[in-house]
């Protein structure tokens, strides 16, 4: 199959698109990251792949801890596939190639190339599913924080005999406000486990794992793929040195 490979090196923001192509690199605008961005990103690819013919076109870039996900989400519904590659293996094929990296970034030119060379297999998307739980996990970490943070504040506040009773009330009045927000979520996190029992099963297989407990096992799945996708993970460990403690 004649693949476009094309590396994407993506932030908050935006993010930066290069093309390998007959054995250079096309670097393209940057982009937004947003809907308008990623259709501006499917037209200026759309002349390359029309005149060379291509059948796919897939795209290799870095996980950035979230801030890929969008694009994810419209690469899938342009039907191309996509990459997201272990950054040590990355970075160890370009040091075979003889690439000179300048910083820790994994640039966009790099990564198109390093899709044509080793040609690595496309990634499936990960199911809605599971991205919905990490939503709710994170904002049930936010609002922790945020809980943690108020009563820090409360406690304080009790060793101020003049404090303002207003201070000391609104302080109150968020700690409530919060903890009622919690209970939403973890109501909301409870809701989606009942309606997905493949994936409540999961988490108390999890929870079975000695060290791990109710409170972190959820939290988990983020940092466990195996659970999740068993095929996509022994693609992506393979030449990963680090995971085995090298």
């Amino acid at each position: 199959m004649s693949i476009l490979y094309a590396g994407v090196d993506i932030s908050k923001s935006g993010f930066t698109c290069s093309l390998w192509i007959n054995q250079a690199t096309v670097d393209l605008s940057e982009f937004t990251n947003d809907q308008d961005g990623f259709k501006a990103l499917a037209a200026a690819i759309a002349p390359y792949y029309t005149a060379n013919q291509y059948e796919t076109v897939q795209i290799i870039m870095e996980a950035t801890g979230g801030y890929e996900l969008r694009l994810l989400s419209f690469i899938v519904k342009q039907s191309w596939t996509f990459t997201l590659p272990n950054p040590k293996r990355v970075r160890d094929w370009a040091k075979g190639m003889g690439y000179r990296a300048k910083n820790d970034r994994i640039d966009g030119r790099l990564l198109a190339h390093f899709g044509y060379q080793t040609r690595p297999e496309p990634q499936q998307p990960v199911p809605q599913v599971i991205e919905q739980l990490d939503s709710l996990l994170q904002r049930q970490e936010d609002i922790e924080k945020l809980l943690r943070q108020e009563r820090n504040r409360q406690h304080a506040l009790a060793y101020h005999p003049d404090a303002s009773p207003a201070a000391v009330e609104s302080v109150a009045c968020t700690i409530a406000f919060l903890e009622r927000q919690k209970q939403q979520i973890e109501e909301a996190i409870k809701a989606l486990l009942k309606a997905n029992p493949e994936l409540h099963a999961q988490a108390q297989q999890l929870s079975t794992v000695c060290g791990v407990g109710k409170k972190n096992n959820l939290a988990s799945f983020g940092h466990m793929p195996p659970l999740l996708c068993p095929n996509q993970w022994e693609r992506n460990k393979q030449g990963d040195d680090s995971l085995s403690g090298a």
